[in-house]
């Protein structure tokens, strides 16, 4: 089956964060997200404590293979999830802090396939395919969305990230910065 991309849907800025038992998983936020009107930020500044909409994966263990100077690391499986926060409060110091208490959970994604992640020299590549779980309605700007209608279909991921490490915090001491868009898929790949 042939699966194409139709249009960019959302643009993410994230981290990943990697404890002392190579458990890692990523959080951040949305900068954009086709479909729904903006602002993507509370005020002028647009970083993490003022992004509206976030995520939040659950924890992974990678599995990495080194090939002369390029290394990469294989993914599994996995869950993640969006929220809204009409108080944005996202802290890189605090990564709960992306799926918070004062969070709206809005949508679950999973992986669909085990994922790969490429580093050569600096950067990192990663390409990777969403499929939406479950979604949920939500209330932005006095409308009610859910993620299932504006975003029809499985998407596609490209993301490049930096293999310098971030200041670590105490339970991860390997934390790396990355930033990605996502495609549209014209089918789901599971059809």
């Amino acid at each position: 089956m042939k699966i194409s991309t139709e249009k960019v849907i959302w643009y993410v800025v994230g981290r990943f964060y990697i404890n002392s038992e190579s458990e890692a998983f990523d959080a951040g936020y949305f900068s954009y997200i086709d479909g729904l009107k903006g602002p993507f930020f509370q005020g002028s500044d647009k970083n993490e404590s003022t992004a509206f909409f976030t995520f939040y994966a659950d924890k992974f263990t990678s599995t990495a293979i080194q090939n002369g100077n390029v290394s990469t690391s294989l993914t599994p499986p996995g869950n993640w999830s969006m929220y809204l926060n009409h108080h944005p409060d996202g802290s890189w110091g605090k990564p709960s802090s992306f799926k918070g208490s004062q969070q709206q959970k809005i949508a679950t994604w999973s992986r669909a396939n085990t994922s790969m992640s490429t580093t050569v020299g600096v950067t990192s590549l990663s390409l990777l395919t969403f499929n939406l779980k479950e979604s949920w309605d939500f209330e932005w700007q006095g409308k009610i969305y859910n993620i299932r209608e504006i975003i029809p279909h499985d998407v596609t991921q490209l993301g490049f990230g930096s293999a310098e490490l971030l200041d670590p915090l105490p339970k991860y001491p390997t934390i790396k910065a990355f930033g990605a868009s996502a495609m549209l898929n014209s089918k789901d790949s599971s059809e």
